[in-house]
């Protein structure tokens, strides 16, 4: 019987990304604009990005892939990346 695979969360991703980029949090702060607080409270899971953009401000400040970008949007309960009408006709896909 398979085991389901344990949710990766936002904070553990974060956390996870920031270090594999060599940052602290403070350098990734200045990076995205977002209060080092805030940083340190995304990755204690004391909270989620307040918004996508902020959300999309981390992943372009650590360089991620678009896997990784989709990854770390899922966990934030936010849709992925990389819909649009060259992917898929579908208009309520494309308007995510």
């Amino acid at each position: 019987m398979l085991q389901a695979q344990p949710r990766e969360t936002f904070g553990a991703l974060v956390r996870g990304f920031r270090q594999r980029a060599g940052l602290a949090q403070n350098a990734l702060a200045r990076q995205t604009g977002i209060n080092v607080g805030t940083v340190n409270r995304l990755e204690r899971e004391q909270r989620l990005p307040a918004s996508r953009e902020q959300a999309l401000a981390l992943t372009e400040a650590l360089g991620l892939s678009m896997a990784e970008t989709n990854r770390l949007l899922y966990a934030a309960g936010l849709p992925a990346e990389g819909f649009g009408p060259a992917i898929t006709g579908d208009p309520t896909i494309c308007r995510l």
